[in-house]
């Protein structure tokens, strides 16, 4: 399926009119083998500049459509992409537009920062930060705080609530027991959103307590294979669902007694969002985005990223505490309603918009002056 087109759409969604237009892949499988070859024989990465062919998304209609577009503000993301560049040629237009980027920059510990990734986001009229560590961050490496607005994203709280019988059933079906304590986790099948630091502390887990149950579900990669000898092997009592339909998300999480995610490189976290929908208490590692979400002992807690042990203590915390699990669910419900409805959301995001026009404005008729 790798080369597989987007199939192109014009159609209106939610009173939004969505159009999708493909992107050009096909030097991708060229890029892969140059550089492994390159790593195989001098231990080397390839130039940035053809590294950046790959990730950049190279999209001619995208483009296009940004040049000839009459609306009043481009926003775009997510930082790194080749239309992010949109203010480096916007000045050749006939009628050049605000332009609004909404970042996702993940800061991950002891690793940098692209500077080409840094050096899009000052060019912007406003930069859509999702916490305030990652404005802190961008301010750190030279961006004017005037141009950074935290915004985030929101959820929907309905759409994470189901029937008492649909929970019941999907327990009876995978046999979870009245007694037992459900750990879950939500995201890609991948190595790299931590599922190996979160399988060496379930299997600890699981010598300490017998009425632990697990439900791994997301979206399948090649780690899938790995994941399911490790479940075999130590014998877990894990549901694992990969591939799932988002309208299943609902039972999910309301089947779950703890949410878990380990990744150690967020920009975010909507699945936090989602979780508290639920009611649900959280557990995240202890890094700056999350850390701006997630507030240890209050609506969830936090573990050092990497550290399995750090981790098992988090859980063991939440599997012997049934009060604790209850208020960290409830206080993180009351800060999805109170913070991230998609109403409070789409304010910020309005108001984002018209600051952008009134820099972009602002800068325009200086250069005039």
């Amino acid at each position: 399926k790798m080369f597989q087109k987007i199939k192109i759409a014009d159609e209106w969604m939610n009173g939004v009119h969505v159009y999708r237009k493909n992107f050009r892949r096909w030097h991708f499988p060229l890029i892969r083998l140059a550089a492994l070859i390159l790593y195989k024989f001098f231990k080397t990465s390839l130039p940035f500049s053809i590294g950046k062919l790959k990730w950049g998304i190279d999209s001619p209609p995208i483009i296009k459509a940004m040049n000839q577009t009459t609306a009043d503000v481009i926003m775009v993301t997510t930082a790194g992409y080749n239309f992010c560049d949109y203010p480096l040629w916007r000045d050749k237009l006939p009628n050049p537009k605000p332009f609004v980027l909404y970042g996702s920059i993940h800061f991950r510990p002891g690793l940098g920062i692209h500077k080409y990734l840094i050096e899009q986001a000052k060019l912007v009229d406003i930069y859509i930060a999702n916490t305030g560590f990652e404005k802190k961050k961008l301010m750190e490496l030279g961006l004017d705080s005037s141009k950074i607005v935290v915004a985030g994203t929101g959820v929907t709280i309905s759409d994470f609530t189901c029937h008492r019988d649909e929970i019941d059933q999907f327990k009876e079906n995978n046999g979870i027991g009245e007694e037992d304590i459900v750990i879950g986790y939500i995201g890609r099948l991948k190595k790299g959103k931590g599922l190996d630091i979160l399988m060496d502390a379930l299997i600890r887990l699981m010598e300490i307590y017998a009425n632990i149950r697990i439900i791994i579900a997301g979206e399948s990669t090649e780690y899938v294979a790995e994941l399911k000898s490790i479940i075999t092997t130590y014998q877990l009592p894990v549901i694992l669902i990969e591939d799932f339909d988002n309208s299943e998300k609902a039972v999910l999480y309301n089947a779950m007694d703890i949410f878990v995610m380990p990744s150690a490189s967020e920009s975010f976290g909507v699945v936090f969002l989602e979780a508290w929908s639920a009611k649900k208490p959280v557990i995240g590692a202890n890094i700056g985005a999350v850390a701006s979400l997630v507030q240890h002992e209050y609506n969830g807690l936090l573990f050092e990223p990497g550290n399995s042990e750090s981790l098992l203590e988090q859980l063991n915390a939440l599997v012997t505490n049934k009060r604790l699990r209850n208020q960290l669910g409830i206080n993180g419900f009351d800060q999805v309603k109170n913070e991230y409805s998609w109403e409070k959301i789409a304010t910020a995001y309005r108001e984002t918009y018209l600051l952008a026009i009134e820099n972009f404005t602002a800068k325009r008729e200086s250069v005039i002056e």
